[in-house]
Formats: structure tokens, C-alpha cells, sequence
């Protein structure tokens, strides 16, 4: 079986077709990890989610830990849909690129908003819509910014 290749020919080692090995440069190395990390920073973020509900919004602490649980549920409800975009594109781009471009971009707006402007807004209910609106926004961008690119894969 005849070995395919899916970079262009500077990405790959001049004994390829022998030993079939694909030398990866260091900086899409980096940015593979970087991508992972900067996910992870937003999840330890949103771990204060409930501490914010509660001194900052003015939430109970069993709607705060109910409003946790829903979001979860929401984000495990737009992950297929994601990965089915996902799926669907190609684009000059690569497949995951855009997504995780747009996606950190959706969660460094909708986190910043979340935790700069929700407790500024007058006392009662507004406050509480505003954080779940701009909650459901993050949790929609978390699964295209956690991608992973995938390896090329031989014929």
C-alpha cells in the first residue's frame, strides 16, 4: 500500500517513503499544547462560577449549584453540534483551525463580559438573565476551542 500525503512536502523527512516518519516543527508542536492550555485556563476559571453567583449576583446557593448543573447539561447538548460543523468543514484553513481561532475568541469575550459587567447591572433578576445568556455563549464556544488537530493518516 502506497503511503499518502496530506502537507506539503517541507513537513515531511526526505526518507518518507522508506520509513514513513513525519517530522512535526516545534512551533505546531507548541501550538497544539497551547490550544490544550488555554482551554484548561478557562475551565479552572469558570470553576469560581458559583462563589461569583453568590457574592456578586446575589444567587442562592442551590440555584447557583442547579444553574452549574444546567449548564453542563446545555454544553453536553451543543457538543454534538459542534463536532458536527466540525465534521462538515473544510476549508483553506484546515478543519479545526477556524473553530479553535473563533472559539478562544467567543470565550474571551463571553467569560470577560460575564466577570467584568453582571455584578454592575441594578440588583433583581437582570443580573441573573445577563450571566446566564452570556453562560450559555461560553458553553456554546468551549467545544470548538478544544479541539484537537488530527494526524494525518496513511492510506
Amino acid at each position: 500500500m502506497a503511503k499518502t500525503r496530506t502537507l506539503p512536502d517541507k513537513y515531511y523527512d526526505k526518507d518518507y517513503e522508506t520509513n514513513g516518519i513525519h517530522r512535526v516543527p516545534l512551533w505546531r508542536i507548541a501550538g497544539f499544547a497551547l490550544n490544550n492550555t488555554a482551554t484548561n485556563l478557562y475551565l479552572m476559571f469558570m470553576n469560581y462560577v458559583s462563589f461569583y453567583l453568590l457574592g456578586f449576583v446575589g444567587v442562592g446557593m442551590v440555584m447557583a449549584s442547579s444553574f452549574t448543573m444546567a449548564m453542563r447539561i446545555w454544553d453536553g447538548v451543543t457538543d454534538p453540534f459542534i463536532g458536527y460543523m466540525v465534521d462538515k468543514t473544510n476549508g483553506k484553513f484546515g478543519k479545526n483551525r477556524p473553530f479553535m481561532v473563533i472559539g478562544n475568541i467567543i470565550l474571551a469575550a463571553s467569560s470577560f463580559i460575564m466577570f467584568h459587567f453582571t455584578h454592575k447591572l441594578p440588583e433583581g433578576p437582570a443580573r441573573f438573565i445577563f450571566f446566564v445568556a452570556f453562560c450559555c455563549i461560553y458553553y456554546l464556544a468551549t467545544p470548538a476551542s478544544a479541539l484537537l488537530p488530527r494526524a494525518p493518516r496513511a492510506a
